[in-house]
Parts: structure tokens; C-alpha cells; sequence
């Protein structure tokens, strides 16, 4: 059998991941040149692997998203096992007393951002060669939820034996960059054309009609090596669904339909929070546009928090948000069904990615800075 073929396709265009590195980005000789608002010259890349594609972040802040979640993030439950580079630590504690422990001590973890690295003043400050000075960024919420992110670090960060930044790509993958996305596709194994066998000329004869449907005559011309027929086209898929985005407070779901959602105190808004003193009345506006869904705070008195962060500026929600309003903690949901066209286009299925069992979909803002 032949090996499979691998391609990513990006506005309408195929490009191959052969034996060059495939380089996404804003950079004018990026492989594939995604344009937008907060793209870096160099996002990712991806390179073959065995049989395989690996793509790998290099983002220093806005990295990639695969299926929604970003490369470089992950959760740091108690008792997880950490590796940065030749230095090895275990998760201990739990909630707002976690701390770190290795061969270098003990470090409790703050709430906000922690720093680890070799900088003097990193919160967990490793003196190791192969750890850099700003190797990986350890965030805990006041829920006690904690996160790590690999900061691009040459020596990598692993998290129960996973690396952050990278993932191995499979079939129907979406990539996205900035506001721009494309998909990854893998060909099935083709078995390899098994070589004419050599024949006698034939014997001079009357030339012989060939039958309808029937193989060529004795002496019909064969191209060596040609290709086989091609498979019948594909029924085309119809457009996939587009997600459904969800506001969850508590026991109450509240589906976001396009356009604006308005949250506050008064009973006119769409999600009411009455009886909050907390709450302004029109306190913080979501405005769904296609597959994006934006918040910004509507000059509240006590602001808008999204993880743990006031918002200073409209952001953009990821699936697994944390948005803050007065005493209340709203989760944002994001349902994103399978797409046929991604599973259909090469007559392929596309198996579910239980590789991201350890990656977390969201943003860590400015803490990532």
C-alpha cells in the first residue's frame, strides 16, 4: 500500500505537506499566508512525522486553535506530573493553596499568573540549562481551576506526558488563525499499481472489434504505469450546521441566537439578574456574528470579568469562558457539530480527536503577556 497524502486547504486552495515544513502565517513567504488582525508573522507549523502531521505552535502570543482549543493550554489537576525540559515537578495541594514540588523546592501558586523560568523574579524560578528564562505560565483562577501554557520554550513543556504546543493532525481538523481558519485533510492508503507483466506479440490476425463495456483488443496500446480510474465523484455534502452558542448560569441554559445578547439587572434584558446590587442595569453585551461571539462591558460600576481578568476592551469568547457579572459566574458554551463535508470530502471518516483529552479551549488574556 501506498502511503497517505496529506493537505491543507485554505480559501479554496490545496496545499500538500510533503518534506518541507508547511508555514502558517502573516509572513509574505509563509507557505500558506493567513491575513487578519493579531496574526503573527510565524504561527505554526507542520512537518510529517512517521505517518503522520504534527503541528507545532510558534506564536509568542496569539497561537493557533485546533478544533477550538489552543496548542500551548492545559489543566493542572493535583497530583498531575510536569517536565520542563530536563527538570521534572508535581502538582500538590489543590485550589487556591496549589503549589509546585521538585528537586529545586517547593513554590505555592498564586492567584493570577506565575511565571516559570530562570528570570530572578519568575514566581517559580528553576536554575537549569535546559529550562528557559521564560519557559511556561502557570494561571489560577479564584475557583481554584489552574492552567499552564508553554511559552514557546525551545526544550518543551509536558503535562502527564503530553507536549503543549504541538498536536498530531487528523482527519477534518480546523485550524484556526486570528478570524481566518482552514481544514486538514488525510488521503486513504492507495494500494500501488502492480507492474505490466511482459507478453509475446501477438500473432497476426484480423483486428478484432472490441465488445461494448468489454477490455481493449490484443492490440490496443497500455500505458505503463498510468494511473487507475478515478473513483466516482462524491455526493456533495451540504453545508454543515453552523455551532450553537450557549450562556450557562447554574440549572438555566440560555441559547445565544445572532445578533446582541444584553445582560444586566432590569427585566427588560435579555438574561436578567435581578436583586444584584452588584449588577448594573445593562451591565455586559455578547454580539454573535457567524462563528464569532464577542463581549464588552457596557460601562458597568464593577466591570465585567472574563476568567478572572476585567475586561478593558471587547474580546472574543472561547468555548469553556468564565464571564464574571457581580455575584453571578455564567459559563459560555460553545456546541460545534461534526461537519460532513470534513468527513465526506475523501471518502474518509473523521475519528474523534481524543488526543485533546488534556488540551483546554480559552484564553489567558494578558496574563500571557
Amino acid at each position: 500500500m501506498a502511503g497517505r497524502r496529506f493537505f491543507f486547504e485554505h480559501k479554496g486552495q490545496k496545499v500538500e505537506v510533503v518534506d518541507a515544513e508547511v508555514r502558517l502565517g502573516a509572513a509574505p513567504d509563509a507557505t500558506i499566508v493567513v491575513s487578519g488582525k493579531g496574526v503573527e508573522p510565524l504561527v505554526a507549523v507542520a512537518r510529517r512525522e512517521g505517518d503522520g502531521v504534527v503541528l507545532e505552535s510558534r506564536a509568542r502570543e496569539n497561537e493557533a486553535k485546533v478544533n477550538g482549543r489552543l496548542l500551548s493550554v492545559a489543566d493542572l489537576a493535583p497530583g498531575a506530573k510536569l517536565k520542563l525540559g530536563d527538570v521534572e515537578m508535581r502538582v500538590a495541594g489543590a485550589g487556591v493553596d496549589l503549589r509546585l514540588e521538585s528537586d529545586e523546592g517547593t513554590f505555592p501558586i498564586k492567584v493570577g499568573a506565575n511565571l516559570i523560568g530562570r528570570l530572578a523574579d519568575a514566581a517559580v524560578m528553576v536554575d537549569n540549562p535546559t529550562v528557559s528564562r521564560k519557559h511556561a505560565l502557570v494561571f489560577l483562577l479564584p475557583n481554584g481551576q489552574a492552567r499552564i501554557r508553554h511559552l514557546g520554550a525551545q526544550n518543551g513543556t509536558w503535562v502527564d506526558g503530553v507536549r503543549l504546543g504541538q498536536v498530531e493532525l487528523s482527519q477534518g481538523d480546523k485550524i484556526e488563525i486570528g478570524d481566518d481558519h482552514l481544514f486538514f485533510f488525510a488521503s486513504a492508503p492507495v494500494a500501488a499499481a502492480a507492474p505490466p507483466e511482459a507478453a509475446a506479440p501477438p500473432a497476426a490476425s484480423p483486428p478484432i472489434e472490441p465488445e461494448p463495456g468489454g477490455p481493449p483488443p490484443p492490440d490496443a496500446t497500455v500505458i505503463a504505469g498510468a494511473l487507475p480510474p478515478l473513483p466516482p465523484p462524491v455526493a456533495a455534502a451540504a453545508p454543515p450546521e453552523g455551532p450553537r452558542f450557549e450562556l450557562i448560569l447554574g440549572d438555566e441554559t440560555h441559547v445565544l441566537g445572532p445578533g446582541t445578547f444584553v445582560v444586566g439587572r432590569t427585566p427588560e434584558c435579555d438574561l436578567s439578574l435581578p436583586g444584584d446590587a452588584l449588577v448594573s442595569r445593562r451591565h455586559t453585551q455578547i454580539t454573535v456574528e457567524g462563528d464569532t461571539v464577542r463581549l464588552r462591558d457596557l460601562d458597568s460600576s464593577n466591570g465585567t470579568r472574563v476568567n478572572g481578568h476585567r475586561v478593558e476592551r471587547e474580546i472574543t469568547l472561547a468555548d469553556g469562558d468564565r464571564v464574571g457579572i457581580g455575584g453571578a459566574e455564567i459559563v459560555f458554551h460553545a456546541v460545534r457539530p461534526p461537519d460532513p463535508y470534513a468527513a465526506t470530502v475523501l471518502g474518509v471518516p473523521a475519528p474523534a480527536p481524543a488526543f485533546y483529552k488534556t488540551m483546554l479551549a480559552g484564553e489567558l488574556g494578558a496574563a500571557g503577556a
